[in-house]
C-alpha cells in the first residue's frame, strides 16, 4: 500500500560526510582513544566524528568488537568513522 513507499523514503540514510575513499575493516577492540581494526591500532583524533550506519552519533564506548568500521585517516589518525554494530 501507500504506507510502504512512504516508509522507504524515511529509511534514506543521511551520513554527515561522504565515505568515498574510506578504509574499512572489523573492529577488534577499543581502548580509550585508540581502536584496533583488522589487527592494526589507530589513534582517534580528539574531535573524531563517529556515527552509526544510519548517521546517528555513536558514543565510543558503544563500539564493540566485530562491529564493522569505515574510517578516514587524517595525518595518520582517524577523524571520521562510520560504525555498523552487529545486528
Amino acid at each position: 500500500g501507500p504506507l510502504g513507499s512512504m516508509g522507504f523514503a524515511q529509511e534514506t540514510i543521511k551520513l554527515p560526510f561522504p565515505t568515498v575513499g574510506f578504509q574499512s575493516g572489523s573492529v577488534d577492540e577499543v581502548h580509550g582513544s585508540s581502536i584496533r581494526i583488522d589487527g592494526r591500532t589507530y589513534t582517534m583524533k580528539s574531535d573524531v566524528i563517529v556515527v552509526d550506519h544510519k548517521g546517528r552519533e555513536l558514543q565510543l564506548e558503544r563500539i564493540i568488537p566485530t562491529s564493522m568500521a569505515k574510517f578516514h585517516l587524517k595525518e595518520g589518525h582517524i577523524d571520521k568513522m562510520v560504525v555498523t554494530l552487529p545486528q
